[in-house]
């Protein structure tokens, strides 16, 4: 399971998208969702961040974007409820079975 957290006065910092940290920590969802089973079961550290742009409950539905492109999470994942607009903060390490949808 994944773990999220809403945060708010975020800005973006520097450095291109799509290229991981210099701690090698996952930082965008594009690096997410390329990431290889391999990948995720060696526990590399992901700290995306994001803003809310589409949260359904009813039809287990959460859709962040980073800038760059939006990515589906299931909703029942997370304990927060968040609303459109909200600043999103994603720290965790994957597990393996992990899965999400991307949308550009």
């Amino acid at each position: 399971m994944l773990s999220g957290s809403w945060v708010f006065g975020w800005r973006t910092a520097g450095g291109a998208l799509g290229q991981a940290s210099a701690t090698g920590e996952i930082v965008t969802l594009h690096q997410l969702i390329r990431l290889t089973p391999e990948q995720a079961a060696a526990g590399l550290p992901v700290r995306v961040r994001g803003v809310v742009v589409c949260y359904d409950a009813g039809w287990h539905q959460l859709y962040v974007n980073d800038e760059r492109e939006s990515l589906y999470f299931n909703a029942d994942d997370f304990a927060a409820q968040p609303k459109k607009g909200d600043l999103w903060r994603l720290q965790e390490r994957p597990a393996a079975q992990t899965s999400w949808k991307t949308r550009s």
